[in-house]
């Protein structure tokens, strides 16, 4: 069971993000066999002031 964590800054639509987990889902499916609920993904949004 993977776990991703996506780290980045913030201002991404749901959209956007909706898309992103569908191919990262999609990627481990591909190459691993694994069925998209096996997957789990978060999202950790920084804003400008948090990175360098």
């Amino acid at each position: 069971m993977p776990i991703i964590t996506i780290q980045q800054s913030s201002g991404r639509s749901a959209d956007q993000r909706r898309l992103l987990m569908q191919r990262i889902t999609a990627a481990f499916q591909e190459a691993y066999g694994l069925p998209p609920e096996a997957v789990t993904i978060f999202f950790q949004d920084y804003s400008a002031g948090h990175f360098a």
